[in-house]
């Protein structure tokens, strides 16, 4: 699992990225991006979130399992 200092994890993070609307899509994956602060500690942050259209909830925390360690 990511440290909690490398996850988003208050509604207030996911919608700062939200809210910024940079993102990337492909067929699988869209991936919102939001500038790190410039306050030196160059910690990247990540916040995972599946739609209901991967399938029932035990297949959505796979595919956030698998995500989370690919950038691990």
């Amino acid at each position: 699992m990511l440290p909690r200092s490398q996850r988003l994890t208050t509604r207030r993070d996911f919608a700062a990225v939200y809210g910024r609307r940079r993102s990337v899509s492909g067929a699988l994956l869209t991936l919102h991006t939001l500038p790190h602060a410039e306050d030196g500690t160059g910690t990247r942050r990540f916040g995972f979130v599946v739609s209901k259209k991967v399938g029932k909830a035990h297949d959505r925390n796979r595919a956030k399992r698998l995500l989370r360690e690919s950038f691990r």
